[in-house]
């Protein structure tokens, strides 16, 4: 499970993805104050997982899942911290972006959002002259040249 933690106005906030098929996709769960929770998906879009994929050292998000994705009801937090999450898509924290307070939601989890991160492999000499981006999902798969 990759772990994030990015220092925002003195507030420590950790970043996780849980559930996923791979390292870089997964339900998005967030943790402050000794609590993880989730996100909600209102408003949720490719600007916010840039930033959830970027805290875990990924280039950028290539998907961002809305509702169910990655739901199972079983492990997940019962906190949700965040609704109505609004991104530029260059924040360095989700912290940074607009949202409705810190655990002030109107959700279940039955909408907390999911992301998949753009994976680019190390340069090997097998492969230094071509990188390649996966982008994968429960619902496809393709490479990119």
């Amino acid at each position: 499970m990759l772990t994030a933690t990015n220092f925002s106005s003195h507030l420590e906030l950790q970043v996780r993805l849980y559930g996923g098929d791979t390292y870089y996709q997964g339900g998005v769960e967030i943790y402050l104050n000794g609590t993880w929770g989730t996100i909600c998906d209102d408003s949720w879009g490719i600007e916010e997982a840039n930033v959830i994929c970027r805290m875990l050292n990924f280039t950028e998000g290539a998907l961002s899942t809305q509702c169910c994705g990655f739901y199972n009801g079983y492990g997940v937090a019962s906190q949700i911290w965040l609704d109505d999450v609004h991104c530029v898509g260059d924040e360095e924290s989700i912290a940074e972006c607009r949202h409705a307070g810190f655990g002030s939601h109107n959700c279940r989890h039955t909408e907390d959002v999911g992301v998949v991160c753009k994976h680019t492999p190390i340069a090997t000499p097998s492969n230094s002259p071509l990188l390649f981006h996966l982008y994968a999902s429960p619902m496809f798969c393709t490479t990119l040249y």
